[in-house]
Protein backbone atom coordinates (compact mmCIF):
# COMPACT_ATOMS: atom_id res chain seq x y z
CA UNK A 1 0.00 0.00 0.00
CA UNK A 2 1.24 3.52 -0.81
CA UNK A 3 2.47 5.46 2.17
CA UNK A 4 0.07 8.33 2.95
CA UNK A 5 -2.14 7.71 -0.12
CA UNK A 6 -4.53 10.58 0.65
CA UNK A 7 -1.62 13.03 0.84
CA UNK A 8 -0.27 11.80 -2.51
CA UNK A 9 -3.68 12.20 -4.13
CA UNK A 10 -4.18 15.72 -2.77
CA UNK A 11 -0.76 16.77 -4.03
CA UNK A 12 -1.62 15.51 -7.52
CA UNK A 13 -4.98 17.29 -7.45
CA UNK A 14 -3.40 20.53 -6.22
CA UNK A 15 -0.84 20.48 -8.99
CA UNK A 16 -3.67 20.85 -11.52
CA UNK A 17 -5.61 23.56 -9.69
CA UNK A 18 -5.41 27.14 -10.84
CA UNK A 19 -5.75 28.40 -7.28
CA UNK A 20 -2.45 26.71 -6.40
CA UNK A 21 -0.59 29.07 -8.71
CA UNK A 22 -2.72 32.17 -8.19
CA UNK A 23 -2.33 31.97 -4.41
CA UNK A 24 1.43 32.26 -4.71
CA UNK A 25 1.13 35.21 -7.07
CA UNK A 26 -1.32 37.04 -4.83
CA UNK A 27 0.70 36.50 -1.65
CA UNK A 28 3.96 37.54 -3.30
CA UNK A 29 2.25 40.65 -4.72
CA UNK A 30 0.83 41.50 -1.28
CA UNK A 31 4.29 41.18 0.29
CA UNK A 32 5.76 43.41 -2.43
CA UNK A 33 3.06 46.04 -1.85
CA UNK A 34 3.65 46.02 1.91
CA UNK A 35 7.39 46.27 1.40
CA UNK A 36 6.97 49.08 -1.09
CA UNK A 37 4.66 50.96 1.25
CA UNK A 38 7.16 50.66 4.12
CA UNK A 39 9.95 51.72 1.78
CA UNK A 40 7.97 54.82 0.79
CA UNK A 41 7.40 55.74 4.42
CA UNK A 42 11.04 55.21 5.52
CA UNK A 43 12.98 56.08 2.37
CA UNK A 44 14.34 59.24 3.96
CA UNK A 45 16.41 57.21 6.44
CA UNK A 46 19.47 55.06 5.89
CA UNK A 47 19.35 51.94 3.74
CA UNK A 48 20.05 49.70 6.72
CA UNK A 49 17.12 51.09 8.73
CA UNK A 50 14.80 50.90 5.72
CA UNK A 51 15.78 47.29 5.03
CA UNK A 52 15.17 46.25 8.63
CA UNK A 53 11.79 48.03 8.69
CA UNK A 54 10.72 46.21 5.53
CA UNK A 55 11.93 42.85 6.80
CA UNK A 56 10.27 43.00 10.20
CA UNK A 57 7.06 44.59 8.89
CA UNK A 58 6.53 41.74 6.44
CA UNK A 59 7.69 39.23 9.07
CA UNK A 60 5.19 40.34 11.71
CA UNK A 61 2.31 40.31 9.23
CA UNK A 62 3.40 36.88 7.97
CA UNK A 63 3.49 35.67 11.59
CA UNK A 64 -0.13 36.80 12.07
CA UNK A 65 -0.99 35.04 8.79
CA UNK A 66 0.60 31.82 10.07
CA UNK A 67 -1.08 32.08 13.45
CA UNK A 68 -4.52 32.42 11.85
CA UNK A 69 -4.01 29.49 9.45
CA UNK A 70 -5.86 26.99 11.62
CA UNK A 71 -8.86 29.28 11.85
CA UNK A 72 -9.04 29.56 8.07
CA UNK A 73 -8.08 26.08 6.91
CA UNK A 74 -8.47 23.16 9.31
CA UNK A 75 -10.96 23.94 12.07
CA UNK A 76 -13.87 22.17 10.31
CA UNK A 77 -12.23 19.72 7.92
CA UNK A 78 -12.82 16.60 10.04
CA UNK A 79 -16.01 17.70 11.80
CA UNK A 80 -17.62 18.32 8.39
CA UNK A 81 -16.98 14.69 7.44
CA UNK A 82 -18.57 13.58 10.71
CA UNK A 83 -21.66 15.71 10.16
CA UNK A 84 -22.14 14.34 6.65
CA UNK A 85 -21.61 10.74 7.79
CA UNK A 86 -18.70 10.07 5.42
CA UNK A 87 -15.96 9.63 8.01
CA UNK A 88 -16.94 6.04 8.69
CA UNK A 89 -16.53 5.12 5.01
CA UNK A 90 -12.90 6.20 5.14
CA UNK A 91 -12.19 3.77 7.96
CA UNK A 92 -13.83 0.90 6.08
CA UNK A 93 -10.70 0.98 3.92
CA UNK A 94 -7.12 0.29 4.97
CA UNK A 95 -6.63 3.92 5.98
CA UNK A 96 -5.41 4.69 9.49
CA UNK A 97 -6.02 7.76 11.60
CA UNK A 98 -2.81 9.45 10.52
CA UNK A 99 -3.68 8.85 6.85
CA UNK A 100 -6.98 10.70 7.24
CA UNK A 101 -5.60 13.51 9.41
CA UNK A 102 -2.54 14.21 7.28
CA UNK A 103 -4.56 13.90 4.08
CA UNK A 104 -7.14 16.43 5.23
CA UNK A 105 -4.34 18.64 6.54
CA UNK A 106 -2.68 18.75 3.12
CA UNK A 107 -5.98 19.14 1.28
CA UNK A 108 -7.10 22.17 3.27
CA UNK A 109 -3.81 23.98 3.90
CA UNK A 110 -1.66 23.40 0.83
CA UNK A 111 -2.57 26.69 -0.84
CA UNK A 112 -2.01 28.61 2.38
CA UNK A 113 1.41 26.97 2.74
CA UNK A 114 2.33 27.88 -0.83
CA UNK A 115 1.30 31.44 -0.03
CA UNK A 116 3.71 31.45 2.90
CA UNK A 117 6.52 30.13 0.72
CA UNK A 118 5.86 32.91 -1.79
CA UNK A 119 6.47 35.52 0.94
CA UNK A 120 9.96 34.28 1.82
CA UNK A 121 11.74 35.41 -1.40
CA UNK A 122 10.29 38.90 -0.90
CA UNK A 123 11.67 38.91 2.64
CA UNK A 124 15.10 38.15 1.19
CA UNK A 125 15.20 41.54 -0.58
CA UNK A 126 16.22 43.37 2.66
CA UNK A 127 19.02 40.79 2.94
CA UNK A 128 20.36 42.04 -0.40
CA UNK A 129 19.99 45.64 0.78
CA UNK A 130 22.41 44.96 3.62
CA UNK A 131 20.15 45.65 6.57
CA UNK A 132 19.50 42.02 7.55
CA UNK A 133 21.95 39.21 8.20
CA UNK A 134 21.69 35.68 6.84
CA UNK A 135 21.05 34.36 10.33
CA UNK A 136 18.08 36.69 10.83
CA UNK A 137 16.55 35.64 7.52
CA UNK A 138 16.90 31.92 8.16
CA UNK A 139 15.61 32.24 11.71
CA UNK A 140 12.53 34.02 10.35
CA UNK A 141 12.21 31.29 7.71
CA UNK A 142 12.21 28.74 10.55
CA UNK A 143 9.82 30.52 12.93
CA UNK A 144 7.07 31.21 10.37
CA UNK A 145 6.51 27.60 9.14
CA UNK A 146 6.85 26.35 12.71
CA UNK A 147 4.04 28.67 13.85
CA UNK A 148 2.04 27.80 10.73
CA UNK A 149 2.15 24.07 11.51
CA UNK A 150 1.19 24.70 15.16
CA UNK A 151 -1.88 26.67 14.09
CA UNK A 152 -2.93 23.97 11.63
CA UNK A 153 -2.41 21.27 14.27
CA UNK A 154 -4.64 23.12 16.73
CA UNK A 155 -7.36 23.36 14.10
CA UNK A 156 -7.05 19.64 13.28
CA UNK A 157 -7.30 18.64 16.94
CA UNK A 158 -10.39 20.78 17.55
CA UNK A 159 -11.98 19.47 14.36
CA UNK A 160 -11.32 15.88 15.47
CA UNK A 161 -13.11 16.34 18.81
CA UNK A 162 -15.94 18.59 17.53
CA UNK A 163 -18.94 18.05 15.33
CA UNK A 164 -20.59 21.44 14.87
CA UNK A 165 -18.81 24.19 12.89
CA UNK A 166 -19.45 27.17 15.15
CA UNK A 167 -18.28 25.32 18.25
CA UNK A 168 -15.16 24.20 16.40
CA UNK A 169 -14.54 27.77 15.20
CA UNK A 170 -14.84 29.30 18.65
CA UNK A 171 -12.73 26.55 20.27
CA UNK A 172 -10.00 27.01 17.65
CA UNK A 173 -10.16 30.79 18.11
CA UNK A 174 -9.82 30.40 21.88
CA UNK A 175 -6.74 28.16 21.60
CA UNK A 176 -5.12 30.41 19.00
CA UNK A 177 -5.74 33.46 21.18
CA UNK A 178 -4.20 31.58 24.10
CA UNK A 179 -1.03 30.83 22.15
CA UNK A 180 -1.07 34.12 20.28
CA UNK A 181 -1.69 36.67 23.04
CA UNK A 182 -2.81 34.70 26.10
CA UNK A 183 0.59 33.71 27.46
CA UNK A 184 1.96 37.15 26.61
CA UNK A 185 -0.92 38.80 28.50
CA UNK A 186 0.00 36.75 31.54
CA UNK A 187 3.58 37.99 31.19
CA UNK A 188 2.30 41.55 31.36
CA UNK A 189 0.31 40.83 34.50
CA UNK A 190 1.45 43.04 37.35
CA UNK A 191 1.90 40.08 39.66
CA UNK A 192 4.67 38.72 37.41
CA UNK A 193 6.72 41.89 37.88
CA UNK A 194 7.84 40.69 41.30
CA UNK A 195 11.19 39.09 40.44
CA UNK A 196 11.94 38.13 44.04
CA UNK A 197 9.66 35.11 44.07
CA UNK A 198 11.10 32.01 42.43
CA UNK A 199 7.61 30.60 41.76
CA UNK A 200 6.71 33.71 39.77
CA UNK A 201 10.00 33.48 37.88
CA UNK A 202 9.14 29.93 36.85
CA UNK A 203 5.65 31.06 35.86
CA UNK A 204 7.14 33.77 33.65
CA UNK A 205 9.46 31.30 31.98
CA UNK A 206 6.63 28.82 31.50
CA UNK A 207 4.46 31.42 29.74
CA UNK A 208 7.40 32.66 27.69
CA UNK A 209 8.30 29.20 26.41
CA UNK A 210 4.71 28.33 25.44
CA UNK A 211 4.40 31.56 23.47
CA UNK A 212 5.45 31.10 19.80
CA UNK A 213 6.12 34.82 19.67
CA UNK A 214 9.13 34.39 21.96
CA UNK A 215 11.16 33.00 19.05
CA UNK A 216 9.95 35.88 16.87
CA UNK A 217 11.27 38.39 19.41
CA UNK A 218 14.73 36.79 19.38
CA UNK A 219 15.30 36.78 15.62
CA UNK A 220 17.47 39.89 15.48
CA UNK A 221 21.22 39.32 15.72
CA UNK A 222 21.64 41.20 19.00
CA UNK A 223 18.76 39.39 20.75
CA UNK A 224 19.78 35.99 19.40
CA UNK A 225 23.38 36.45 20.59
CA UNK A 226 22.08 37.33 24.03
CA UNK A 227 19.56 34.48 24.37
CA UNK A 228 20.23 31.79 21.74
CA UNK A 229 19.21 28.87 24.04
CA UNK A 230 15.86 30.53 24.70
CA UNK A 231 15.24 30.91 20.97
CA UNK A 232 15.88 27.24 20.22
CA UNK A 233 13.89 26.15 23.28
CA UNK A 234 10.91 28.16 22.07
CA UNK A 235 11.22 26.70 18.56
CA UNK A 236 11.47 23.17 19.95
CA UNK A 237 8.48 23.56 22.28
CA UNK A 238 6.36 24.99 19.44
CA UNK A 239 7.25 22.02 17.24
CA UNK A 240 6.57 19.61 20.13
CA UNK A 241 3.14 21.16 20.76
CA UNK A 242 2.28 20.87 17.06
CA UNK A 243 3.30 17.20 17.10
CA UNK A 244 1.20 16.53 20.19
CA UNK A 245 -1.88 18.18 18.72
CA UNK A 246 -1.51 16.24 15.47
CA UNK A 247 -0.89 12.95 17.27
CA UNK A 248 -3.94 13.53 19.47
CA UNK A 249 -6.05 14.24 16.39
CA UNK A 250 -4.85 10.98 14.78
CA UNK A 251 -5.89 9.01 17.87
CA UNK A 252 -9.20 10.78 18.49
CA UNK A 253 -10.48 10.80 14.91
CA UNK A 254 -10.77 6.99 14.79
CA UNK A 255 -13.28 7.04 17.68
CA UNK A 256 -14.96 10.43 17.69
CA UNK A 257 -16.90 9.91 14.43
CA UNK A 258 -19.12 7.16 15.87
CA UNK A 259 -22.60 8.14 17.04
CA UNK A 260 -23.22 6.88 20.53
CA UNK A 261 -26.62 6.94 22.25
CA UNK A 262 -27.02 9.71 24.80
CA UNK A 263 -27.64 8.80 28.41
CA UNK A 264 -30.68 9.83 30.42
CA UNK A 265 -28.72 12.53 32.24
CA UNK A 266 -27.40 14.01 28.98
CA UNK A 267 -30.90 14.04 27.47
CA UNK A 268 -32.34 15.80 30.50
CA UNK A 269 -29.55 18.35 30.50
CA UNK A 270 -30.10 18.99 26.77
CA UNK A 271 -33.79 19.56 27.35
CA UNK A 272 -33.07 21.99 30.19
CA UNK A 273 -30.68 23.96 27.99
CA UNK A 274 -33.30 24.07 25.25
CA UNK A 275 -35.97 25.40 27.60
CA UNK A 276 -33.59 27.95 29.02
CA UNK A 277 -32.47 29.15 25.61
CA UNK A 278 -35.65 28.84 23.55
CA UNK A 279 -38.39 28.74 26.13
CA UNK A 280 -41.04 26.06 26.66
CA UNK A 281 -43.34 24.71 23.97
CA UNK A 282 -45.80 27.60 24.30
CA UNK A 283 -43.12 30.25 23.94
CA UNK A 284 -41.61 28.50 20.91
CA UNK A 285 -45.01 28.16 19.26
CA UNK A 286 -45.82 31.85 19.78
CA UNK A 287 -42.43 32.86 18.40
CA UNK A 288 -42.93 30.60 15.38
CA UNK A 289 -46.38 32.02 14.64
CA UNK A 290 -45.10 35.58 14.86
CA UNK A 291 -42.24 34.99 12.42
CA UNK A 292 -44.32 32.89 10.03
CA UNK A 293 -46.92 35.63 9.95
CA UNK A 294 -44.31 38.04 8.64
CA UNK A 295 -42.43 35.82 6.21
CA UNK A 296 -41.99 32.01 6.12
CA UNK A 297 -38.30 32.20 5.23
CA UNK A 298 -37.85 34.74 8.01
CA UNK A 299 -38.79 31.99 10.44
CA UNK A 300 -36.46 29.50 8.75
CA UNK A 301 -33.47 31.86 8.88
CA UNK A 302 -34.22 33.50 12.23
CA UNK A 303 -35.80 30.76 14.31
CA UNK A 304 -32.80 30.67 16.67
CA UNK A 305 -34.12 33.03 19.35
CA UNK A 306 -30.77 33.65 21.04
CA UNK A 307 -28.84 34.87 17.98
CA UNK A 308 -29.43 38.57 18.78
CA UNK A 309 -28.52 37.91 22.42
CA UNK A 310 -25.11 36.62 21.35
CA UNK A 311 -24.36 39.85 19.54
CA UNK A 312 -25.42 41.89 22.58
CA UNK A 313 -23.27 39.68 24.83
CA UNK A 314 -20.20 40.26 22.64
CA UNK A 315 -20.95 43.99 22.62
CA UNK A 316 -21.26 44.01 26.42
CA UNK A 317 -17.90 42.22 26.82
CA UNK A 318 -16.13 44.76 24.59
CA UNK A 319 -17.75 47.66 26.46
CA UNK A 320 -16.69 46.20 29.81
CA UNK A 321 -13.11 46.05 28.53
CA UNK A 322 -13.48 49.65 27.32
CA UNK A 323 -14.74 50.77 30.74
CA UNK A 324 -11.86 49.06 32.52
CA UNK A 325 -9.33 50.65 30.12
CA UNK A 326 -10.86 54.11 30.61
CA UNK A 327 -10.72 53.78 34.39
CA UNK A 328 -7.11 52.63 34.26
CA UNK A 329 -6.05 55.28 31.72
CA UNK A 330 -8.33 58.32 32.07
CA UNK A 331 -8.10 60.92 29.34
CA UNK A 332 -6.52 58.63 26.75
CA UNK A 333 -8.03 59.40 23.35
CA UNK A 334 -6.80 56.23 21.66
CA UNK A 335 -8.89 53.92 23.84
CA UNK A 336 -12.15 55.14 22.27
CA UNK A 337 -10.81 54.79 18.73
CA UNK A 338 -9.40 51.30 19.33
CA UNK A 339 -12.70 50.19 20.85
CA UNK A 340 -14.62 51.61 17.88
CA UNK A 341 -12.36 49.77 15.43
CA UNK A 342 -12.78 46.50 17.35
CA UNK A 343 -16.59 46.89 17.38
CA UNK A 344 -16.77 47.80 13.71
CA UNK A 345 -14.48 44.99 12.60
CA UNK A 346 -16.23 42.40 14.74
CA UNK A 347 -19.71 43.38 13.56
CA UNK A 348 -18.66 43.42 9.91
CA UNK A 349 -17.07 39.98 10.05
CA UNK A 350 -20.06 38.62 11.96
CA UNK A 351 -22.51 39.99 9.38
CA UNK A 352 -20.41 38.50 6.57
CA UNK A 353 -20.44 35.11 8.30
CA UNK A 354 -24.20 35.09 8.90
CA UNK A 355 -25.43 36.62 5.66
CA UNK A 356 -24.69 33.77 3.28
CA UNK A 357 -24.48 30.79 5.62
CA UNK A 358 -28.21 29.99 5.55
CA UNK A 359 -28.41 30.06 1.76
CA UNK A 360 -25.26 27.94 1.45
CA UNK A 361 -26.53 25.30 3.89
CA UNK A 362 -29.96 25.08 2.23
CA UNK A 363 -28.42 24.85 -1.23
CA UNK A 364 -25.95 22.14 -0.22
CA UNK A 365 -28.65 20.08 1.50
CA UNK A 366 -31.04 20.42 -1.45
CA UNK A 367 -33.55 22.33 0.68
CA UNK A 368 -33.39 25.41 -1.53
CA UNK A 369 -34.91 23.48 -4.44
CA UNK A 370 -37.77 22.40 -2.18
CA UNK A 371 -38.29 25.99 -1.00
CA UNK A 372 -38.39 27.24 -4.59
CA UNK A 373 -41.09 24.66 -5.39
CA UNK A 374 -43.42 26.36 -2.88
CA UNK A 375 -45.51 29.47 -3.64
CA UNK A 376 -42.74 31.62 -2.12
CA UNK A 377 -41.21 34.02 -4.62
CA UNK A 378 -37.53 34.86 -4.85
CA UNK A 379 -38.26 38.34 -3.50
CA UNK A 380 -39.91 36.87 -0.40
CA UNK A 381 -36.97 34.55 0.23
CA UNK A 382 -34.48 37.40 -0.05
CA UNK A 383 -36.67 39.61 2.15
CA UNK A 384 -36.93 36.87 4.79
CA UNK A 385 -33.15 36.53 4.98
CA UNK A 386 -32.75 40.29 5.23
CA UNK A 387 -35.33 40.40 8.05
CA UNK A 388 -33.39 37.72 9.93
CA UNK A 389 -30.17 39.72 9.57
CA UNK A 390 -32.01 42.89 10.59
CA UNK A 391 -33.37 41.22 13.72
CA UNK A 392 -29.87 40.11 14.68
CA UNK A 393 -27.70 43.09 13.74
CA UNK A 394 -29.72 46.28 13.16
CA UNK A 395 -30.03 47.38 16.78
CA UNK A 396 -26.35 46.62 17.64
CA UNK A 397 -25.17 48.55 14.55
CA UNK A 398 -27.32 51.55 15.55
CA UNK A 399 -26.06 51.41 19.15
CA UNK A 400 -22.42 51.20 18.04
CA UNK A 401 -22.96 54.11 15.64
CA UNK A 402 -24.48 56.19 18.45
CA UNK A 403 -21.56 55.34 20.73
CA UNK A 404 -19.06 56.38 18.08
CA UNK A 405 -20.88 59.67 17.52
CA UNK A 406 -20.67 60.26 21.27
CA UNK A 407 -16.96 59.49 21.28
CA UNK A 408 -16.51 61.88 18.34
CA UNK A 409 -18.26 64.70 20.21
CA UNK A 410 -16.19 63.93 23.29
CA UNK A 411 -12.95 64.17 21.31
CA UNK A 412 -14.03 67.53 19.87
CA UNK A 413 -15.15 69.10 23.16
CA UNK A 414 -12.23 67.91 25.30
CA UNK A 415 -9.00 69.86 25.56
CA UNK A 416 -6.79 68.10 23.02
CA UNK A 417 -3.60 70.09 23.26
CA UNK A 418 -1.57 66.91 22.73
CA UNK A 419 -3.07 66.37 19.27
CA UNK A 420 -1.49 68.34 16.43
CA UNK A 421 -4.43 68.38 14.02
CA UNK A 422 -7.89 67.99 15.52
CA UNK A 423 -9.33 68.09 11.99
CA UNK A 424 -7.60 64.85 11.08
CA UNK A 425 -8.89 63.24 14.27
CA UNK A 426 -12.45 64.30 13.47
CA UNK A 427 -12.03 63.01 9.91
CA UNK A 428 -10.85 59.62 11.19
CA UNK A 429 -13.94 59.38 13.38
CA UNK A 430 -16.19 60.29 10.45
CA UNK A 431 -14.59 57.54 8.37
CA UNK A 432 -15.21 55.02 11.15
CA UNK A 433 -18.83 56.13 11.57
CA UNK A 434 -19.72 56.37 7.89
CA UNK A 435 -18.24 53.05 6.79
CA UNK A 436 -20.06 50.91 9.38
CA UNK A 437 -23.67 51.08 8.05
CA UNK A 438 -22.58 51.15 4.41
CA UNK A 439 -20.29 48.13 4.73
CA UNK A 440 -22.86 46.27 6.84
CA UNK A 441 -25.56 46.60 4.18
CA UNK A 442 -23.19 45.69 1.36
CA UNK A 443 -21.85 42.68 3.29
CA UNK A 444 -25.40 41.42 3.85
CA UNK A 445 -26.35 41.59 0.16
CA UNK A 446 -23.04 40.32 -1.24
CA UNK A 447 -22.95 37.58 1.40
CA UNK A 448 -26.39 36.29 0.40
CA UNK A 449 -25.36 35.98 -3.22
CA UNK A 450 -22.02 34.48 -2.19
CA UNK A 451 -23.84 31.82 -0.20
CA UNK A 452 -25.43 30.58 -3.42
CA UNK A 453 -22.11 30.33 -5.26
CA UNK A 454 -19.96 28.30 -2.84
CA UNK A 455 -19.87 24.57 -2.26
CA UNK A 456 -18.75 24.75 1.36
CA UNK A 457 -21.03 26.82 3.65
CA UNK A 458 -18.12 27.62 5.94
CA UNK A 459 -16.43 29.51 3.08
CA UNK A 460 -19.45 31.67 2.29
CA UNK A 461 -18.09 34.53 4.41
CA UNK A 462 -14.90 34.75 2.35
CA UNK A 463 -16.64 36.32 -0.66
CA UNK A 464 -18.12 39.40 1.06
CA UNK A 465 -15.02 39.87 3.20
CA UNK A 466 -12.68 39.86 0.21
CA UNK A 467 -14.86 42.13 -1.92
CA UNK A 468 -16.13 44.64 0.65
CA UNK A 469 -13.38 44.70 3.30
CA UNK A 470 -10.12 43.48 1.78
CA UNK A 471 -10.29 44.88 -1.76
CA UNK A 472 -10.68 48.57 -0.71
CA UNK A 473 -7.76 48.22 1.70
CA UNK A 474 -5.63 46.66 -1.03
CA UNK A 475 -6.46 49.40 -3.54
CA UNK A 476 -5.95 52.10 -0.92
CA UNK A 477 -2.52 50.68 -0.03
CA UNK A 478 -1.43 50.56 -3.66
CA UNK A 479 -2.54 54.14 -4.37
CA UNK A 480 -1.04 55.52 -1.15
CA UNK A 481 2.23 53.72 -1.82
CA UNK A 482 2.33 55.24 -5.31
CA UNK A 483 1.64 58.71 -3.90
CA UNK A 484 4.32 58.33 -1.22
CA UNK A 485 7.00 57.03 -3.58
CA UNK A 486 6.14 59.62 -6.24
CA UNK A 487 6.70 62.42 -3.75
CA UNK A 488 3.08 63.57 -3.83
CA UNK A 489 2.68 63.73 -0.05
CA UNK A 490 1.93 67.23 1.19
CA UNK A 491 0.38 68.98 4.14
CA UNK A 492 -3.04 67.60 3.14
CA UNK A 493 -1.76 64.03 2.90
CA UNK A 494 -3.91 62.87 5.82
CA UNK A 495 -7.10 64.30 4.38
CA UNK A 496 -6.32 62.83 0.96
CA UNK A 497 -5.80 59.36 2.42
CA UNK A 498 -9.02 59.53 4.45
CA UNK A 499 -11.02 60.81 1.49
CA UNK A 500 -9.59 58.06 -0.68
CA UNK A 501 -10.54 55.48 1.94
CA UNK A 502 -14.17 56.69 1.99
CA UNK A 503 -14.33 56.89 -1.80
CA UNK A 504 -12.99 53.39 -2.38
CA UNK A 505 -15.29 52.02 0.31
CA UNK A 506 -18.38 53.61 -1.23
CA UNK A 507 -17.41 52.47 -4.74
CA UNK A 508 -16.98 48.84 -3.66
CA UNK A 509 -20.13 48.92 -1.52
CA UNK A 510 -22.27 50.31 -4.35
CA UNK A 511 -20.63 48.31 -7.13
CA UNK A 512 -20.66 44.88 -5.54
CA UNK A 513 -23.87 45.54 -3.58
CA UNK A 514 -25.96 46.53 -6.61
CA UNK A 515 -24.46 43.74 -8.70
CA UNK A 516 -25.30 41.15 -6.01
CA UNK A 517 -28.81 42.59 -5.59
CA UNK A 518 -29.50 42.26 -9.32
CA UNK A 519 -28.08 38.73 -9.32
CA UNK A 520 -30.27 37.71 -6.37
CA UNK A 521 -33.43 38.82 -8.15
CA UNK A 522 -32.41 37.75 -11.65
CA UNK A 523 -30.41 34.52 -11.29
CA UNK A 524 -31.50 33.14 -7.93
CA UNK A 525 -33.30 30.06 -9.29
CA UNK A 526 -30.59 29.18 -11.81
CA UNK A 527 -27.81 29.49 -9.24
CA UNK A 528 -29.72 27.51 -6.60
CA UNK A 529 -29.73 24.40 -8.79
CA UNK A 530 -26.35 25.00 -10.46
CA UNK A 531 -24.14 21.95 -10.15
CA UNK A 532 -27.09 19.60 -9.61
CA UNK A 533 -28.81 19.71 -12.98
CA UNK A 534 -27.77 17.41 -15.77
CA UNK A 535 -25.07 18.78 -18.09
CA UNK A 536 -26.19 19.77 -21.59
CA UNK A 537 -26.15 16.96 -24.11
CA UNK A 538 -23.26 16.97 -26.52
CA UNK A 539 -24.05 17.07 -30.22
CA UNK A 540 -23.60 13.72 -31.92
CA UNK A 541 -20.23 13.14 -33.48
CA UNK A 542 -20.19 13.38 -37.24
Amino acid sequence: MTFLPVVARELRVASRRRATFWTRCVMAAAALIIGGFVYGETASGTTVVTARDIFYSIGVLAYIYCLAAGLRCTYDCLSEEKREGTMGFLFLTDLNGYDVVLGKLVATSLNAFYGLLAILPVMAVPLLMGGVTRGEFWRMALVLPNTFILSLAIGMFVSAVSKYPWRAWFATLALLLLFGIGWRTMLWWELFNDRTAWSLWYAREFCRMLDPGTALELISEADYTRAAPRFWTSVGITALLASLFLASACVVVQRSWQDRPSGIRAMRWREKRRKWGEGDAGVRAAFRRRLLGVNPYYWLAGRARLKPARVWLALAIVMCCWGWAVLENPGQFGIHLITALVLNTGLKFWIAAESGYRFAVDRKAGAMELILSTPLSVGEIVRGQLLALQRQFLAPVLVVTALEIGWLLTSLTFDRSDIDDIGVVASVWLVVIITLPGDALALAVVGMWGGLTVKNPNRAAAIPVMRILVLPVFLWSVIMMWIATAGGASGNFGYVSLGLWIGLGLITDLGFGLSAWDALHGRFRDQSVAGYSAPPARPPAK
